[in-house]
């Protein structure tokens, strides 16, 4: 009895467990490779393929997407990382494909993804508002596509974003304040497309992580708010080509970043830093930083930097309307590899410590209205490759050293007031003698050139009120007589009326002779 009863329950657990097999992926929970031990999400692997469905995919990228047997592993699909315990994606990689489409993908749940590359493509749309369901999103690219409209509200849920790129689309609008959410913020590109209003304040106070900001190329107005000096690890700001007015803030020694030269690994659960290399760690692994590209205006050209971007330090505010001077605390950032201020009306002098500035490599001055000399200091800036001072108001001699008499002549072209090398206008004291060799001689010369001037400008003046006061004088003396004296102005009138006789009498015979000798002329030329 015993012995049924044990071959009973070992055929009903047996039931039990090969029923269970089959219950799991009915009710959509995980399927699985059986060549493979990665598991694949049921719900995310339908999402996915109707994601590819929405798709307009002429490349044929995604041909390892399917149904059949074969493709039943989404974790095995081109283009999709897993992860090896929970099989829930967390990267997808859709860059390049050549897609058309976004459709419902964004308002799916696909829980737990973390990369999101959809960059390159040819989507046409605006950025559906459904990032709520994307909440551990760490990476997201959609940039170089035809994306327009606004950013949508609902991208402030991603508490977790890390990298955020929407560069080279036509978004318009005001960034949205729930932006502000994503305080874990490294990377922020948002260049090349139709965004307006004023820079936020709450960039600099809620996003103090910022070690990229990219707003070049937008239509942003007002002035740079001193909350950006809260950016302490900034290394690359760029919010060139907008139309920012006022001045520029006088917090900018607070960007530590690009005061001190880093040497220690900072680590924490998102991001690790270390020389010139970058690497996101998260709970399920880690992204390097070829995932992170930007385009840096540097030494004259624009250049795209990833993985050799670590040791850059720039500040790009290029093509504004920026007024008022540099300030000095520019030259604590000694650590500064690119400084573009070009296409400003800032005015002042160059800030005389510039020359501390000594890891600079590209420096961009032109097109202000910079007035006084060159600092001496600037024969410091050994590693300048990059030089563009034309288009100022400055003068005076240029400095001596072994970089600056290196560029071309045109860097410091439009300075009326520029002389010496590499210039071929040469200095005043390059070109006057200096007479008995004396400082004193020098003075005296100049002050006896001051007393010259002095006298042929006294001469000048009192001939030009002499004349005025003798044709006035002359002018009414002949008036008054005439008005006084009867006989005067009837003799006066009459010697008018037979003068207007006689040129009259004059001109008409004259004339009549001319017009015979004419006549006589012509008769003769006929016969």
């Amino acid at each position: 009895m015993t012995l049924i009863m044990g071959r009973r329950s070992h055929k009903l657990l047996s039931a039990i467990f090969i029923f269970l097999l089959h219950l799991i992926p009915a009710l959509g929970v995980i399927s699985r490779d059986g060549d493979n031990n990665m598991w694949c999400i049921e719900s995310e692997r339908q999402a996915l393929l109707e994601f590819k469905e929405s798709l307009i995919n002429d490349n044929n990228l995604l041909s390892s997407w399917g149904n059949e047997d074969a493709k039943k592993n989404c974790c095995s699909w081109e283009r999709v990382q897993c992860n090896n315990q929970t099989g829930h994606v967390l990267e997808l990689h859709l860059d390049s494909c050549g897609l058309r489409g976004l459709n419902s993908f964004i308002c799916s749940k696909i829980g737990g993804m973390m990369h999101l590359d959809l960059s390159s493509n040819n989507l046409y749309e605006g950025i559906p508002d459904c990032f709520m369901h994307w909440q551990e999103l760490e990476i997201l690219n959609l940039a170089h596509n035809n994306l327009f409209a606004k950013i949508p509200h609902s991208m402030g849920s991603l508490i977790q974003l890390i990298a955020l790129d929407l560069s080279n689309n036509s978004l318009s609008g005001e960034l949205p304040w729930s932006l502000q959410n994503c305080t874990l913020l490294r990377f922020m590109h948002l260049e090349k497309n139709k965004l307006s209003g004023t820079i936020p304040a709450w960039i600099g106070e809620r996003m103090s992580s910022l070690i990229i900001l990219s707003l070049r190329s937008n239509i942003f107005h007002g002035s740079i708010q001193s909350q950006i000096c809260l950016l302490t690890h900034i290394k690359y700001l760029d919010l060139s080509q907008n139309n920012i007015s006022g001045t520029i803030p006088e917090c900018l020694d607070n960007l530590i970043a690009m005061a001190h030269k880093i040497s220690d690994v900072m680590t924490n659960k998102y991001f690790i830093w270390n020389g010139p290399e970058y690497s996101f760690y998260t709970d399920y692994g880690s992204y390097s930083d070829n995932s992170v590209h930007i385009i840096v205006g540097w030494k004259g050209n624009v250049y795209e930097y990833g993985k050799n971007f670590g040791e850059m330090r720039s500040i790009d505010l290029a093509n504004n309307k920026l007024t008022g001077n540099i300030p000095e605390g520019i030259s604590s950032l000694i650590e500064l590899k690119a400084l573009n201020l070009s296409g400003n009306m800032l005015t002042g002098v160059i800030p005389k410590n510039i020359g501390k500035l000594e890891q600079l490599e590209s420096l961009d001055l032109s097109r202000n209205r910079f007035s006084g000399s060159l600092p001496a200091s600037m024969v410091s800036l050994h590693y300048l490759g990059y030089l563009d001072l034309s288009y100022n108001k400055l003068s005076g001699r240029i400095p001596t050293g072994t970089q600056l008499q290196s560029f071309d002549p045109s860097r410091f072209m439009g300075n009326a007031g520029l002389c010496g090398p590499p210039l071929t206008e040469k200095c005043l004291e390059d070109v006057t003698p200096n007479v008995g060799g004396s400082k004193n001689h020098q003075e005296d010369r100049d002050a006896g050139s001051k007393i010259h001037q002095g006298d042929r400008d006294e001469f000048w003046k009192c001939l030009y009120v002499g004349t005025g006061f003798g044709f006035a004088a002359g002018f009414w003396g002949v008036c008054v007589s005439l008005i006084l004296n009867r006989s005067w102005r009837h003799a006066y009138f009459l010697m008018l009326i037979n003068l207007k006789d006689w040129l009259y009498v004059t001109i008409v015979v004259h004339t009549t002779i001319l017009l015979k000798m004419f006549h006589n002329w012509r008769l003769s030329q006929l016969h």
